[in-house]
């Protein structure tokens, strides 16, 4: 399991899966932006690339932007490994604190975070417009 910037063609798939999937709301524009920020890095596993994370670090604090694991491979641990890997990555960097949002909603993501450390601080109503709908966004960190 590791995780690197992406190819051009990594970044073809992750515009195309972004478009396909109803979860999220990133255009093409804004993962170009943040893969030339290298704040994009993919995730591979076994040499799969079963999908990427968008993270803005800001010291002693980091934000995780986007988890997106390729529809194919959910449910299969991979988000558990990939957050879990970040995770390790922020510790060495001597992170004191990570955020996260997420769908009001998105059960699975919800309790993978508190699984792994993350308590809910707030709340921001309406906060995603997606195709499904409109929603809250959960407010989440970790200390370290």
């Amino acid at each position: 399991m590791m995780f690197q910037f992406p190819t051009k063609i990594q970044l073809e798939q992750i515009i195309k899966a972004s478009d396909r999937d109803a979860e999220t709301s990133l255009y093409a524009s804004v993962i170009n932006r943040y893969a030339d920020q290298n704040k994009l890095k993919v995730y591979l596993v076994n040499g799969l690339f079963v999908g990427f994370l968008i993270e803005e670090i800001i010291l002693p604090e980091a934000e995780l932007i986007q988890l997106f694991i390729f529809s194919e491979f959910r449910e299969g641990g991979f988000g558990h490994s990939c957050m879990t890997e970040w995770i390790d990555s922020l510790v060495e960097m001597k992170i004191k604190k990570a955020f996260l949002e997420v769908r009001d909603g998105n059960g699975s993501a919800i309790r993978l975070y508190q699984k792994l450390g993350f308590d809910k601080v707030g709340r921001r109503k309406n906060y995603y417009q997606l195709n499904l709908g409109t929603f809250d966004a959960i407010l989440m960190d970790k200390q370290f």
